[in-house]
């Protein structure tokens, strides 16, 4: 039972992309921020970036994007206890009572800001379109 709610407790911390905002800063110049959560939120939030960055530069009627001075932090933080078992045993007139579990859940966030430089192309620039066919719309 306690390998069962590791593992529930692990499969609930994962990993998922809580966030991502956008502020433009010029005509052709963003600055996205997201946040992920769990053991593969960096992978998951650096995809969700990416087809971010993709869907703009669509919407603004470009073809290409460029990423620019990205800023990375990462942090862990305590949000609870795994919940914690009681056994009990009788041998003869005597209990014998042991605990298990109270284990702490550790959550870790990811936050990442980019600048999203947009184009028509160019040496280094990303497709959009590419993108978003990459990573799924």
């Amino acid at each position: 039972m306690r390998k069962f709610i590791l593992f529930f407790a692990a499969l609930m911390l994962a990993g998922c992309v809580t966030s991502t905002n956008e502020l433009q800063l010029r005509q052709d110049v963003f600055l996205i921020q997201g946040e992920g959560r769990g053991l593969i939120g960096k992978a998951s939030l650096n995809e969700a970036l990416m087809k971010k960055a993709a869907e703009i530069t669509i919407r603004q009627g470009y073809t290409h994007f460029t990423l620019a001075q990205p800023r990375t932090n990462s942090s862990s933080q305590m949000v609870g206890y795994t919940p914690v078992m009681a056994n009990t045993q009788f041998i003869g007139s005597t209990a014998y009572t042991s605990f298990s579990g109270g284990q702490p859940i550790i959550a870790r966030t990811t936050n990442t800001d980019v600048l999203v430089i947009l184009s028509n192309g160019g040496a280094g620039s990303i497709d959009a379109a590419a993108t978003l066919k990459r990573i799924g719309q």
